[in-house]
């Protein structure tokens, strides 16, 4: 029986090796979650940057429901506060709901009737002169929606949502259509 050690030049081995490892590409430090999660990768949602941001939209978005319809200039400061990329004439009449907030950009002359939730945890776009219903969700597709099985109980990934026609809920068609 022989002793064979491997040298340099047998490390390459040959391209008929089965048993061959390819070399491993050394990479440059992981991203933040938040990062990974905004491009929609496999990310922790129990990372204290995102549980921060989850739990300050939450603290806006109560404050927001709690203020009164009549109390403009508060709703308008707390919806700065909330949702820094929207544009001129924003309506909203609440109650509202957002994971993050700061992940979604709003166009000029939105208006967004009750119950109006978006789950920003991938970039929301939401174009000029859109008209959402009542009870309208704005829900990225994640892992396991999408029949993808995550590594971790807490791993999700979502790609970025964009809008730009008015919403209407089937109720509120209907509602119309009665009406007539």
């Amino acid at each position: 029986m022989t002793n064979q050690t491997n040298t340099p030049s047998d490390a390459a081995g040959t391209d008929d090796d089965p048993f061959r490892v390819p070399p491993v590409e050394l990479r440059t430090p992981r991203r933040s979650e938040r990062e990974e999660m905004l491009d929609g990768k496999l990310y922790d949602v129990s990372d204290p940057e995102l549980v921060a941001l989850r739990d300050r939209s939450a603290d806006l978005c109560t404050r927001f429901n709690a203020t009164s319809r009549a109390d403009r200039a508060a709703r308008a400061e707390i919806l700065d506060e909330l949702l820094p990329g929207h544009g001129e004439s924003l309506d909203v009449l609440g109650p509202v709901f957002f994971d993050y907030g700061c992940h979604t950009t709003i166009g000029d002359r939105v208006f967004a009737n009750f119950n109006f939730t978006v789950l920003d945890c991938a970039p929301v776009t939401i174009g000029d002169d859109v008209l959402f219903g009542p009870n309208v969700s704005l829900l990225p597709r994640c892992t396991r929606c999408a029949g993808r099985t995550a590594t971790r109980a807490s791993a999700r990934t979502a790609p970025p949502t964009t809008t730009n026609t008015a919403a209407r809920s089937t109720s509120a068609r209907t509602a119309g259509s009665a009406a007539t």
